[in-house]
């Protein structure tokens, strides 16, 4: 199981520049893949109620990039936590071997810590849980 999983300190949890509609992430835990991210429209892969999705897909040099998309209803503050959920389960499924639903069951409590170190703000955190309470479940 990922290390950040059983006990990264919170200072350590990654920091995303998501100002652009997309663009490239680096490298992150043991995904061995370049990584890139997009703010999307809706389309059958992501949507208000299902607001994002990670997907291995044919770079051009060869090879493949986990690529992260968005929904662009998706607010701003909260893009980050999305972006840090899908590389965490990515990182289960890819490198630990999990079924999908299975590392997204296990890293709800990470991606609440994170969620919580990010929106300092306690009303910015309950917006973000009413926000994310109408979501399609895992």
């Amino acid at each position: 199981m990922s290390e950040r999983i059983r006990g990264q300190k919170i200072e350590n949890f990654p920091k995303f520049d998501l100002r652009r509609k997309s663009g490239e992430l680096g490298s992150f835990g043991d995904i061995p893949y370049e990584i890139t991210y997009a703010i999307s429209k809706e389309s059958d892969e992501v949507s208000p109620k299902n607001p994002a999705i990670s997907v291995l897909y044919p770079n051009i040099r060869g090879g493949q990039s986990l690529g992260i998309l968005i929904h662009e209803s998706v607010p701003k503050k909260f893009r980050s936590i999305l972006v840090f959920h899908e590389l965490e389960e990515s990182q289960l499924v890819i490198a630990a071997g999990m079924s999908v639903k299975e590392a997204h069951n296990s890293i709800e409590n990470i991606t609440e810590e994170y969620a919580r170190e990010l929106l300092k703000d306690p009303r910015d955190l309950e917006t973000y849980h009413q926000w994310k309470s109408g979501l399609i479940k895992g």
